[in-house]
């Protein structure tokens, strides 16, 4: 199939979704998309199509972003474009709404000069933005341990990069979903998540008891836990060895039915334990 280059036909959203269900090879979804004729198409259209979102051309999203008063549409025009450049991006990191901010600071293409002055932005919406994007890494992050919103401290414990000396910081963290975060983390040290697997809340020893960094000790310790939740959590850890599996699973049904759902669990055990 080709196309003709020198054609100005408008191609309607729904064109486009059959081409898509049709199987179309991307690339030349792309180049019909390309075709068509954008100033005759609102601005309402580009932004809440996903296909338009990410391939509508520069000078007419720069119009949008210059023109359009609705701040939800700036955002996810700005989060969705794969053409955006960085001259909009820092345009945009000037805009005085906070969540128009934070969208340019979420964008893959954000750079490291932008990201280090958005991390340090007024706003917490921003900084936490920022700090979820994992395209991007600063030395400076380390300063955001002490930021005094949780949402940014939450999305820092998040990253898949993050120090396990920041980690170990942030295990501490007063507030809950930090520590949940940091419990999660698959780059949390085994120290940490023993002093996370004895914490207060149930839901925080949960998440440590699922993490495959969780240490053998410590999995051994809480396969006596009471709580079936937990029990149940430490049965998805993928480093949890077969015979303590067993041993957790079968405790598992009795505390949930008062007596054993697995009967064949019983003889397994016995028989992995006969010479």
């Amino acid at each position: 199939m080709t196309l003709d280059k020198n054609s100005e036909s408008y191609i309607t959203d729904l064109q486009i979704r059959r081409l898509y269900e049709a199987g179309l090879p991307d690339p030349l979804i792309k180049e019909v998309l390309q075709k068509r004729n954008w100033k005759n198409i609102s601005s309402e259209t580009i932004v809440f199509d996903s296909h338009n979102t990410k391939l509508c051309p520069v000078s007419v999203l720069f119009d949008i972003l210059k023109n359009n008063k609705n701040y939800h549409t700036l955002c996810k025009a700005v989060s969705n474009n794969e053409n955006i450049t960085e001259e909009m991006l820092e345009f945009l990191s000037y805009h005085h709404d906070d969540w128009v901010r934070a969208s340019a600071a979420k964008n893959s293409k954000i750079s490291l000069k932008l990201f280090e002055k958005l991390i340090k932005d007024s706003s917490a919406v921003v900084r936490a933005s920022a700090v979820s994007n994992s395209g991007q890494f600063s030395k400076r992050l380390f300063n955001l341990i002490n930021d005094p919103s949780e949402d940014v401290r939450s999305a820092l414990a998040q990253r898949y990069d993050v120090s396990k000396k920041m980690l170990k910081i942030l295990a501490n963290d007063c507030n809950y979903y930090v520590r949940c975060a940091v419990a999660a983390n698959a780059h949390s040290s085994q120290r940490t998540l023993t002093k996370l697997s004895k914490d207060p809340d149930v839901t925080i020893v949960q998440l440590a008891a699922q993490n495959q960094n969780l240490s053998l000790v410590d999995m051994k310790r809480l396969s006596k836990h009471e709580n079936r939740l937990v029990l149940r959590s430490l049965l998805n850890n993928n480093s949890l060895p077969t015979e303590l599996f067993i041993h957790v699973l079968e405790k598992t049904s009795i505390l949930e039915s008062k007596t054993s759902l697995y009967p064949y669990i019983q003889s397994t055990a016995s028989k992995s334990k006969s010479p």
